[in-house]
């Protein structure tokens, strides 16, 4: 005879199985298409935070070879909703080697820049390359490599000085274009990998594929929110790079839905050259976000004139001056100069003789 709790036992067994699977820690499983547009909102909910990208490039053209590594630490807070007085500090190294045409060229660049309270700061760590274009100028260059140097104003693009100071209008289309970027499908999932850890944090683990037609879509109307109008043939150059993404993947944190990491690969294929070759892998992680950050202005930053570098004034030595504060120009030292001396100190046999020779005169 069969037990008579046997029954509701398996029942209890499945029961229990499939509330596992459709939960995630308590968490319901989404569909990826939810977890992707939820995803999309966050990003354009965030105000703090920081990102950290690497990519390696490796390309050949024939007997052309082109190596390229790039890494990338951005850190960002937005103090208010509005994206006013912003703060950020970028981090940006770049090297590569290129051998073309029998010649071979590499070059190293790293550079710090802060922004804090509507000033801009800049610091080159490093500054190579062995082209011989950059040799008559590199003393200059070496003169400020590893100072902090807050850039004038007036050298500072407007468009990048606009993003601290909107108008209306600015902010109007700003939040136009984020509610476009999360209602538009720009990608596809093409693969789920399931919930897996990252970090110590819970991931929903996606692969992806560019949504073309979505991303022609997005062009187009955004190029209309900001009072332009594109046509077809400028959409098509426009996302003619995302035909290089032959892969993506993506991990979603399933609790706030920030993307911790994306991995994106670009594959040579797009050349449509039986002799080229093109490999890229860019890894983009991200953490701390609307979280408490910290970005600070450098301390002992100097005051920095691009017109310096550019026509050489901070390598040339200053001119020493004389009392009135003129510039005394070379071979001016060598001059006879004749002393007057003032009435008031002259000693009274002196000024009798003086006085002497004016009655005769």
């Amino acid at each position: 005879m069969k037990n008579p709790l046997f029954i509701p036992s398996k029942f209890l067994i499945l029961g229990a199985l499939t509330v596992f699977m459709l939960s995630a820690c308590g968490k319901p499983l989404e569909s990826p298409e939810s977890v992707i547009s939820n995803a999309k909102q966050a990003i354009v909910d965030v105000s703090s935070g920081h990102l950290k990208a690497t990519a390696d490039a490796k390309a050949k053209n024939g007997t052309d070879d082109l190596l390229f590594k790039g890494g990338l630490e951005f850190t960002f807070d937005k103090e208010d909703a509005n994206e006013e007085d912003q703060k950020i500090d970028l981090h940006v190294m770049l090297s590569g080697d290129l051998k073309a045409g029998g010649k071979e060229l590499n070059g190293d660049v790293d550079v710090n820049f802060v922004t804090v309270d509507n000033e801009y700061y800049v610091k080159l760590n490093k500054l190579y390359s062995s082209d011989d274009s950059l040799t008559s100028v590199q003393p200059f260059i070496d003169l400020y490599i590893g100072k902090w140097l807050r850039i004038a104003e007036d050298f500072i693009p407007e468009n990048i000085r606009g993003l601290q100071d909107e108008d209306e209008a600015a902010k109007l289309k700003r939040e136009q274009l984020k509610e476009l970027f999360v209602e538009t499908k720009l990608f596809n999932v093409v693969k789920e990998y399931g919930i897996e850890k990252l970090d110590g944090q819970k991931v929903y683990h996606y692969g992806l594929t560019v949504n073309m037609e979505g991303f022609k879509d997005y062009m187009a109307k955004a190029a209309i929110i900001d009072g332009r109008e594109l046509t077809l043939q400028e959409i098509e150059e426009a996302v003619k790079a995302l035909t290089y993404i032959k892969q993506a993947e993506v991990y979603i944190d399933v609790d706030d839905y920030y993307v911790l990491k994306s991995v994106f690969r670009f594959s040579g294929e797009a050349l449509n050259a039986a002799d080229s070759n093109l490999e890229v892998v860019i890894d983009i992680e991200g953490s701390d976000f609307n979280e408490s950050v910290t970005v600070k202005a450098p301390e002992g930053a100097e005051d920095f004139n691009p017109l310096n570098l550019i026509m050489g004034l901070g390598g040339l030595p200053t001119l020493p001056v004389d009392e009135e504060g003129l510039e005394i120009t070379e071979g001016d030292e060598d001059l006879e100069t004749e002393t007057v001396v003032q009435p008031d100190e002259l000693t009274e046999e002196e000024a009798a003789v003086t006085d002497d020779e004016t009655v005769e005169e």
